[in-house]
């Protein structure tokens, strides 16, 4: 379940500028296709990509794994709107959430999913991969949009045609905010 008390979608943070941007978070392991969401941006131009988790601040770029997302990121051409965060306390995930105007998640493999479901708690539409708890957790074409896994393009195709449609990123948000609450809050689990 997910803390419906902190994580919701009241008190947007402060974007840096106005390029769109996505956001992807969890432990820095390849089944959860950090590769794959870095690829996808490939067919989103002038959007931003925030990965959060790994070592805190600075380190996740010297971490195996960190310095191969990096790689990932050069050669698609997308090193300057990639950005690994590192981890972050939980207490700020909210803020980072809200920052957002996708939540990009794209494992082949995830029992359950939680950064999604905190995420869609805080109003932000997700883009996720058919497999394990996604696809009970995000309803297709309500809360967010599924994917096929292991498909940069059509991850990039979905997330670029999201971005332009603000108006269906609000209504998948806000039914996104609905269902977590609803059938996910601490109380309810």
């Amino acid at each position: 379940g997910v803390d419906s008390a902190r994580f919701v979608p009241d008190g947007a943070a402060a974007l840096a500028d106005d390029r769109p941007r996505v956001i992807t978070a969890g432990r820095l392991v390849p089944r959860k296709g950090f590769q794959d969401v870095i690829r996808a941006m490939q067919w989103v131009p002038g959007a931003e990509c925030l990965v959060v988790g790994g070592p805190p601040g600075r380190a996740v770029a010297q971490d195996p794994f960190g310095k191969r997302l990096l790689e990932v990121a050069r050669h698609a051409g997308v090193a300057d709107r990639v950005r690994l965060v590192g981890a972050v306390p939980r207490e700020e995930m909210p803020a980072w959430y809200r920052s957002a105007d996708l939540m990009v998640t794209a494992p082949w493999y995830e029992p359950f999913g939680l950064t999604p479901l905190e995420a869609m708690a805080c109003g932000v539409p997700v883009v996720a991969t058919a497999v394990g708890g996604l696809v009970d957790t995000v309803v297709d074409g309500v809360t967010g949009e599924l994917v096929r896994p292991r498909d940069p393009a059509g991850l990039g195709n979905t997330v670029r045609r999201l971005l332009a449609d603000p108006g269906r990123r609000l209504r998948l948000g806000a039914a996104a905010a609905d269902r977590a609450r609803t059938r996910y809050s601490w109380h309810r689990a």
